[in-house]
């Protein structure tokens, strides 16, 4: 379960462990009692010198141990817990979460110039970042790899290239990029030919640039003024001299960039912090 949300690292995953915990509590004593029936004193003298679960742990029980000896019924009992256990829960992920937000200064992120258009000679800064697609990767060297080969196919998709320059970028303007598991990625995320993405690619307007070290002050300054998703993206396309975008590529946001609404730039910001969540 730790496993899980420190590779996931999402606010989910640690409200599910917890449950999980709570669960297995149960599933646990139930067990307890049938060992009891089987083994009698010899298990009794077994559990006082052996802890439950952590070291320490009888210290905390005897402050509930007023669930044990109440009169209110079983049913009761395990609603209390159960609402002890998961405000506890919400209140160390809300506190975790929060930290994170303050405190996070960088992202993994690889970092480009992307060339707009080839006749005005217009560039404009590309950051990508993992997303959910590589959060898994089993090491560092297969997560680079496949980080490079996105960004090769990226620049060289003319596909995204005739979107991208039919839209009114400008220089200061920055292109953030998220990778996202394509039709076949669970099936064939190992192997790079086969293995398909699909990539998030919205459009920023910021004046600040991103250093490594700011992302709080970037993510802040920026505004969102467009989103690009890019379906079924594959490196054995390109390999094969077709253009590696296979899908099609849907345009959310306003036709005239600028010109944003609230509600569009909540929701995109809903967005990211889904895809950050993880990293």
């Amino acid at each position: 379960g730790l496993g899980i949300i420190l590779t996931w690292g999402r606010f989910i995953t640690f409200i599910a462990f917890f449950l999980m915990m709570f669960l297995y509590y149960f599933l646990a004593k139930s067990e307890e009692r049938k060992c009891k029936d089987i083994f009698g004193k010899e298990y009794d003298d077994y559990i006082e010198k052996t802890f439950f679960l952590l070291p320490g742990e009888r210290f905390i029980a005897r402050k509930f141990e007023w669930l044990h000896t109440s009169y209110s019924p079983s049913w009761l009992k395990v609603c209390i817990s159960f609402f002890l256990v998961m405000s506890f829960a919400l209140g160390t992920g809300f506190i975790i979460k929060e930290c994170r937000y303050h405190f996070r200064s960088s992202i993994p992120i690889v970092e480009t110039s992307y060339e707009l258009s080839s006749e005005k000679g217009k560039t404009v800064s590309l950051y990508m970042v993992k997303g959910p697609a590589l959060q898994a990767a089993p090491s560092e060297r297969m997560r680079s790899e496949f980080m490079e080969k996105y960004l090769e196919m990226i620049i060289s998709s003319q596909k995204i290239k005739k979107v991208l320059s039919g839209l009114e970028i400008e220089k200061d303007d920055k292109l953030l990029v998220f990778l996202t598991p394509g039709p076949n990625w669970y099936t064939q995320h190992r192997d790079m030919q086969l293995s398909q993405l699909n990539l998030f690619i919205f459009v920023l307007e910021s004046s600040l640039k991103y250093t490594g070290h700011n992302f709080k002050d970037f993510r802040e300054n920026w505004s969102i003024l467009q989103l690009l998703k890019v379906f079924s993206v594959s490196h054995g396309r390109m390999a094969s001299g077709l253009d590696p975008v296979e899908g099609m590529i849907k345009r959310e946001g306003p036709i005239i960039l600028g010109t944003v609404s609230e509600k569009f730039n909540k929701r995109m910001e809903e967005r990211i912090k889904f895809f950050l969540s993880g990293l």
